[in-house]
């Protein structure tokens, strides 16, 4: 697996998409010029990212993955007042991704292994071949033809990257069809809320967010049950010291938008009352979606290896 660079980029990440998505809204009605300066803003982070920076992968497929979500939304309803063709702008889309495989050697190899893993079992397909194998030999509901003592010894981060591998060898494909299950109807949720709130503020952070999520999650399922191997994010708000802080806080802004929009848009307050209970709401929920936050923020300080890191990351500045 790729090593995470000494930034806090990687992890960030999905805070820049909220920033864009201000940006965005601020566009409103300012036609070509809105949708070629958010267009713009799109590759200069993606470069900033890249090259600046040497984001994974996978941050790089979250970026694109969520800001492409939200400008086809934006086209969608109109929102810069501009023609739907420019559209067609998305298509260079793969050309940064042959860009990024081609400017790393590595990057070659492994989309070479992922057609002919057994070619090479003991070098770039050696984790491929260790995937297929399980993959072949599970069973529809317990322990498959290979067990956890396997794996532990040949599996390199089974108990981090290869979570719901594990689970396949263990538990079967009846646990992992559970845990998709799970999330499908947490992300339709998600959507769905999104139609009830009236806002489109609101609706483009639950777009977006809920967007960072299935991508998160998409490139995870990636590295676990298919030969293409790449840097990704932790199991969704399971694992990840970082990243489940950052996916807590997402959680509560969605929320917070949430139950803002269905306490205040009832119809039963109008002009200053409404928006001083809107405000009032907004900050509430704001703050309890954040416990979660805060909690894990509290255990992270208090693992020393983890501080340890995290403090680490900050010599760069000094």
């Amino acid at each position: 697996m790729e090593e995470s660079p000494p930034n806090l980029v990687n992890y960030t990440i999905l805070l820049w998409v909220l920033l864009f998505i201000m940006m965005v809204y601020a566009m409103r009605g300012k036609e070509t010029t809105g949708f070629l300066f958010a267009f713009a803003e799109i590759i200069a982070m993606l470069l900033i990212f890249a090259v600046l920076y040497s984001t994974k992968i996978s941050g790089v497929l979250v970026w694109l993955g969520s800001t492409f979500i939200i400008m086809l939304y934006a086209l969608k309803i109109d929102w810069f007042g501009c023609s739907k063709r420019y559209g067609f702008l998305f298509l260079i889309y793969p050309l940064f991704f042959l860009w990024l495989i081609v400017s790393m050697p590595y990057r070659i190899n492994r989309i070479l292994v992922l057609f002919t893993p057994y070619d090479d079992p003991l070098g770039w397909g050696y984790v491929p071949c260790q995937i297929l194998d399980v993959m072949q030999n599970a069973s529809f509901l317990g322990s498959g033809g290979v067990n956890l003592a396997y794996l532990t010894e040949h599996l390199p981060n089974m108990h981090t990257d290869y979570i719901l591998t594990t689970a396949l060898s263990y538990w079967g494909w009846l646990s992992i069809l559970v845990i998709l299950l799970s999330y499908g109807i947490f992300f339709t949720l998600c959507f769905m809320a999104c139609k009830k709130v009236k806002s489109q503020m609101g609706r483009f952070v639950i777009v977006a967010i809920t967007s960072c999520w299935v991508l998160q999650f998409v490139s995870y399922l990636i590295i676990n049950f298919t030969t293409l191997q790449m840097s990704t994010y932790p199991l969704l708000f399971v694992q990840g010291g970082y990243m489940r802080m950052i996916n807590l806080f997402l959680l509560g802004i969605v929320l917070s938008v949430y139950s803002a929009e269905r306490h205040c848009m009832e119809g039963n307050c109008c002009g200053e009352i409404r928006k001083t209970k809107q405000s009032i709401l907004w900050l509430n929920n704001f703050l309890s979606g954040c416990v979660g936050w805060i909690h894990s923020l509290f255990l992270f300080t208090c693992d020393k290896y983890r501080l340890s890191n995290f403090l680490r990351m900050f010599s760069i500045f000094t």
